[in-house]
C-alpha cells in the first residue's frame, strides 16, 4: 500500500485503486468496496466504468476492506491503516480472480 496526500479533513483520510481481472487486466466494474469496523460499514464506493474508485472522508482507524464483485472470488485485507490527511493506494492495483463454479 502506498500513501499519497488527500484533500480535505486533516483528521480523515481515504484510498482509491484500480480493481481490474488478474487475467486480462481489464478494468472490472460493478465492483463493491466495504471499508469495515468489526461489522459496521463505515464506508462503501463502487468502481466506476474504469475500474476506478475513491473513497473520501474515512477516519483516522485501523479496518478490514471487503472487495467483491460478481462472479469473482473475493478479496478482503485486514488491519489496513487509514491516515491524517492522506489517500491509500495499493500499488499495481486490485487484481481479482475469476472463480469458476462446478456442480
Amino acid at each position: 500500500m502506498i500513501y499519497s496526500d488527500s484533500k480535505g479533513d486533516r483528521n480523515k483520510g481515504g484510498m482509491k485503486g484500480l480493481v481490474m481481472d488478474e487475467e486480462s487486466s481489464a478494468p472490472l466494474t460493478p465492483v463493491t468496496i466495504r471499508v469495515m469496523k468489526g461489522r459496521e460499514i463505515v464506508s462503501i464506493a463502487r468502481t466506476d466504468f474504469d475500474g476506478l474508485f475513491e473513497i473520501h472522508n474515512i477516519p483516522v482507524d485501523q479496518y478490514d476492506v471487503l472487495i467483491d464483485c460478481s462472479g469473482y472470488r473475493d478479496i478482503r485485507f485486514e488491519n489496513v491503516h487509514v491516515k491524517a490527511g492522506k489517500m491509500l493506494e495499493k500499488e499495481g492495483g486490485i487484481r481479482m480472480t475469476y472463480e469458476e463454479f462446478t456442480e
